[in-house]
C-alpha cells in the first residue's frame, strides 16, 4: 500500500472541517498567514490548501502541480503556530515542537 497525503482545497468540505476542527475561520488563517509572512521573511505566493498538519503553501505565484519542481518547495504552517500568530496560545509554544517537546 502507497501512503497519501491529503491536501484539502479551498472550499472543500475537508477544509472545512479541519478549520472547524482547529476552531479557525478563513479570515483567521489570512491573518495568521500575513504575519507569518512578515515575520518569517517569506512569500506566500499559492495557498495550496490545509492538512492534519496545517496550512500549505509555496512561494511559487499561480502554482500548478505540472510546473518544473513543482514540489520541491512546498511549505507548511502549522496549526499550533497558526494559534500562536493569532495570540490563541502563549508565546513560545511553538519552541521544541519539531523535535518533539511541547507537543500532546
Amino acid at each position: 500500500m502507497v501512503n497519501t497525503y491529503q491536501v484539502h482545497t479551498s472550499g472543500s468540505a475537508g477544509e472545512a472541517a479541519l478549520l472547524a476542527v482547529n476552531k479557525l475561520t478563513k479570515a483567521q488563517i489570512a491573518d495568521a498567514l500575513k504575519i507569518y509572512a512578515k515575520r518569517e521573511s517569506v512569500i506566500i505566493g499559492t495557498i495550496l490548501g490545509v492538512s492534519v498538519d496545517g496550512v500549505i503553501f509555496t512561494p511559487v505565484e499561480g502554482w500548478q502541480p505540472n510546473m518544473a519542481d513543482a514540489f520541491t518547495d512546498i511549505c507548511i504552517v502549522p496549526w499550533i503556530q497558526i494559534h500562536e500568530l493569532l495570540g490563541n496560545v502563549p508565546d513560545g509554544t511553538m519552541e521544541g515542537f519539531f523535535d518533539g517537546n511541547n507537543r500532546n
